[in-house]
């Protein structure tokens, strides 16, 4: 594993500085597990296992959710999932580190838009690596299934946030549901992203959107929060009641 810079600035970044004491270090221990695309295995059980392999009598799953939801919060990294497993991406990688591998050693994350404030330039120099990329990783871990239509830009505010905070989109016959149930003000799409990101950050199934919602309705976070014992976290969403 390459060694990995931090600069000067990082003392004086307010974002840094707005983190707990522990989400911080829990972000530079992050920095030198991510490959040279700063991408990541996102299980709370993998990382807490690579970032503290002599404190795993200390830290917790739930520590590391808690810290990844709040790293994720402050747009210092990027959750997403493919193919049912969550992977991390640092957003201003490129910025800081030097990428020396030709292939990153996990998928690309999908392409993010203007229904979220978290906007990750793609990490691809050019068409033809990003394809390259696409076949080496389908090479390791199978082609996956083609992707679903895209909604048009505003045509579900709604889904268009759960797909950027979630990495994948909700059932089709469930988008107008979802779109009337969370509504189009920014207030409640700004808390709804919060829900969600904060959701898969614990590890929970990404398709379980009545668990989501039923956090949504009662305001509260799943990392601030507690799950009834009638939710089932980690259950597929039957048809929900949105």
């Amino acid at each position: 594993m390459p060694n990995r810079i931090l600069k000067e600035s990082i003392c004086t970044s307010e974002t840094i500085d707005a983190l707990s004491l522990e989400a911080e270090v829990f972000f530079y221990r992050l920095m030198v597990q991510c490959d040279d695309f700063g991408r990541l295995d996102a299980r709370p059980t993998v990382l807490r296992a690579r970032c503290f392999p002599l404190r795993l009598d200390k830290v917790t799953d739930k520590l590391v959710g808690n810290w990844l939801a709040e790293l994720a919060g402050a747009d210092l990294l990027w959750l997403y999932e493919i193919e049912g497993r969550a992977y991390l991406q640092v957003t201003t990688w490129d910025k800081h580190q030097q990428k020396r591998a030709k292939y990153s050693k996990y998928p690309q994350p999908p392409e993010r838009d203007s229904n979220c404030n978290q906007v990750i330039s793609d990490t691809s120099n050019s068409p033809r690596e990003a394809r390259s990329e696409k076949r080496e990783y389908e090479k390791r871990e199978g082609a996956g299934a083609p992707p679903a239509r895209k909604p048009a830009k505003n045509e579900y505010p709604a889904v268009e946030v759960y797909r950027t905070a979630a990495g994948t989109y909700p059932n089709k016959t469930l988008w107008q549901s979802m779109d009337e149930a969370i509504g189009s003000k920014p207030d409640d799409l700004t808390f709804w992203q919060q829900v969600v990101t904060a959701w898969v950050a614990k590890g929970w199934n990404p398709r379980n959107l009545q668990g989501m919602f039923d956090f949504y309705k009662r305001r509260e976070l799943p990392a601030n929060g507690h799950v009834s014992k009638a939710i089932d976290p980690m259950a597929p969403s039957p048809t929900p009641e949105l």
